[in-house]
């Protein structure tokens, strides 16, 4: 394990570059920092923000860095990301709870209905034009989006929508080219998603649990033995394992066929507060409340 020290406060963001050598990372202290596979820092600035950024994201050809600031997104090249002369900023109404490109030029941008009274939206940019795509109302037809994953080889997306007047919530997925989202009521509070390097396999943060999911709802497993609340969830190995970061400090490994934990790994950063794996499949990236990221060798 490496340790990269640099932010002063709760990570809340992390994300690999798709060639899996570089590591964006946001913080409450305002920063956001580009590192090396070292732990070195390779760029390091303040996004011209007054907040801390809540999520950051690379787009899949790895040109551009799009990184949340509440109800704004400034969308950059990566070759001048510092530069706030060469980013787009996109201002919406409501806080921004997660964003992904579904491709080099598409982002889905999803809010959590914490501001206004639109009751949180999910909505796409394209980057080339700066203009919205509409989306079919039976899509958009969500109370509060609270995590969103793409997988652009299928042009799907997955996300978590909160249903009204309760604390349970529901899986949504959406294929861009149909007119009409899946849902899966999930019955619990959910925090996290991921999509398997193959696009067949979801897991999803469920308070203590991280549920497991065929891409169509069939439910596969659930994994049950974190002590506190799932911050986290991805696949390593190519999808025949599932990694999970929780506020009982620790990462955990499970075998998706048969529910079993195989490693886990105790850290001292405070409550995991995000998870990142890279695109190889072989490195998982953990930041705390404390500030330090921990890399994990997955393989």
């Amino acid at each position: 394990m490496i340790q990269f020290d640099g932010h002063a406060s709760t990570v809340s963001s992390l994300a690999f570059s798709p060639d899996s050598m570089t590591l964006a990372s946001g913080a409450k202290d305002g920063g956001v920092k580009l590192w090396d596979a070292a732990g070195e820092v390779v760029r390091d600035f303040k996004h011209g923000g007054v907040s801390a950024p809540r999520f950051v994201t690379w787009s899949p050809n790895g040109k551009w860095l799009a990184i949340t600031h509440n109800d704004t997104c400034d969308v950059c090249p990566i070759s001048t990301a510092a530069d706030p002369l060469h980013r787009r900023t996109l201002l919406l109404a409501e806080y921004i709870s997660s964003h992904h490109f579904l491709d080099k030029h598409l982002l889905a941008i999803a809010t959590d209905g914490r501001k206004g009274s639109a009751g949180g939206s999910l909505s796409l940019w394209d980057n080339t034009t700066w203009a919205r795509r509409p989306l079919p109302t039976a899509v958009n037809a969500s109370h509060g989006i609270r995590a969103i994953a793409a997988h652009p080889a299928t042009k799907r997306l997955h996300w978590i929508a909160g249903l009204p007047q309760t604390t349970a919530c529901v899986w949504r997925s959406w294929c861009i080219t149909s007119p009409n989202a899946t849902d899966v009521k999930l019955g619990k509070p959910a925090s996290a998603i991921s999509v398997s390097p193959d696009g067949g396999t979801v897991a999803i943060a469920s308070d203590w649990l991280v549920k497991v999911f065929t891409a169509d709802g069939k439910p596969l497993v659930e994994l049950n033995g974190h002590k506190g609340q799932v911050t986290g969830v991805g696949f390593v190995h190519g999808g025949r394992t599932a990694v999970s970061a929780s506020w009982d400090e620790t990462v955990r490994l499970w075998d998706v066929s048969t529910g079993k934990e195989t490693a886990r790994f105790p850290l001292t950063v405070g409550k995991l507060s995000a998870l990142a794996v890279s695109p190889d499949g072989t490195r998982v990236a953990v930041g705390g409340t404390d500030g330090p990221i921990v890399l994990i060798d997955a393989e």
